[in-house]
């Protein structure tokens, strides 16, 4: 069995191999090209024109240039070299009009203090290896929070991941791909530790989408494999930023946390 030490060696070394192959492509970080669109849109609701954001784990800064654009001033950070210099190459208008800055870091060595309105979190935790440093993690973004500031995170979750293999199977489906990389957040353990931290303003489940691209296309292709580019994606995407759902069948959960 793989040590903790050498997984996060592996992990790391599996993002190197993302940027290199995908270069500033939102393939580097998301296969879903249409998910990251309705999730890039839905956090966007919550950025206002004077905030000052973090975008941790920023990957090459697919998002966060898109986000940048809606607010004062964004700062990407993201602890793979690789990934910051094709951030600063694909985005240097932006970074040089002074609306984005991207910085090597780690969010488990984070050292920011009350210096963001909002942070954005997406599928991060997910690529860390215990709850642990989940918990290790929230805190170090609570930290760099400013008072009464957002915290906008989306996880993929060990409940929606049960919830969505629980159709799928009843279906003839098979349960999704679990990657040996991700440790799901668990929505439990973690609404009871940030309890002290955060208040929960919003849990959004982005259930129309996943059913139509987790469930209904599977299952109208099957065997066959899925595409993530399809006109089945874009059509969730399309009727789930119009009506999207809090509730329903997701493996991933946005939570809109305010810090207390």
């Amino acid at each position: 069995m793989i040590n903790i030490s050498d997984k996060k060696l592996k992990i790391k070394k599996g993002w190197q191999i993302q940027a290199a192959k995908f270069g500033t492509d939102h393939r580097a970080t998301i296969r879903d090209i249409e998910f990251r669109k309705l999730n890039t849109l839905v956090v966007s609701r919550y950025l206002n024109k004077n905030d000052r954001c973090l975008d941790i784990a920023c990957g090459n800064g697919f998002a966060t240039a898109q986000y940048a654009q809606k607010v004062k001033f964004t700062v990407g950070i993201d602890y793979l070299p690789e990934f910051i210099e094709l951030a600063n190459k694909k985005h240097q208008k932006l970074v040089k009009i002074g609306k984005l800055a991207f910085r090597i870091g780690d969010i488990l060595k984070l050292d920011l203090k009350g210096e963001f309105d909002k942070i954005i979190c997406e599928r991060t935790l997910n690529n860390l290896t215990s709850f642990a440093d989940h918990k290790k993690a929230v805190l170090n973004l609570h930290k760099a929070l400013k008072k009464n500031g957002l915290l906008l995170l989306v996880e993929p979750t060990v409940q929606g991941h049960q919830s969505v293999d629980k159709v799928r199977t009843a279906l003839g489906l098979p349960k999704l791909t679990k990657y040996w990389n991700n440790f799901y957040l668990d929505e439990v353990k973690f609404e009871k530790f940030i309890k002290p931290y955060f208040k929960i303003e919003k849990k959004i489940h982005f259930g129309t989408y996943h059913l139509i691209s987790k469930i209904l296309y599977p299952l109208y292709v099957y065997p066959k494999e899925q595409k993530f580019r399809s006109k089945f994606n874009r059509l969730a995407r399309l009727i789930s930023q119009e009506y999207l759902e809090e509730n329903g069948v997701s493996h991933t959960v946005l939570y809109v946390l305010r810090k207390r």
